[in-house]
């Protein structure tokens, strides 16, 4: 557990292996490479990730595939699939 992101990003700072999930991405989660590992990060179900990381990181911020006018995927869900693809990437990549 950490007190807040600026310790958590003391400890671990921002790289290529950080990422991004929002339905404001352009690029689709599949797209990421997940398959060293790394930290994901995801907002709040009402809210989500803060303006300032998602305008920061945009090349590191990624999305689920959704139908047009159809509410988001809950956060659960959301996790659970990004988190899959990076074991499917690792398979692939046998980085096990």
């Amino acid at each position: 557990e950490w007190h807040n992101l600026g310790a958590f990003w003391n400890e671990y700072p921002p790289s290529d292996r950080h990422f991004f999930f929002s339905t404001k991405a352009k690029m689709d989660y599949y797209q990421a490479r997940l398959s060293q590992g790394g930290f994901l990060y995801f907002g709040r179900e009402d809210k989500g990730l803060d303006e300032s990381l998602l305008s920061t990181y945009v090349a590191q911020t990624y999305k689920l595939p959704m139908v047009r006018g159809v509410r988001s995927i809950n956060l659960a869900t959301s996790v659970g699939a990004a988190l899959y693809e990076g074991v499917r990437q690792a398979q692939i990549y046998k980085q096990w």
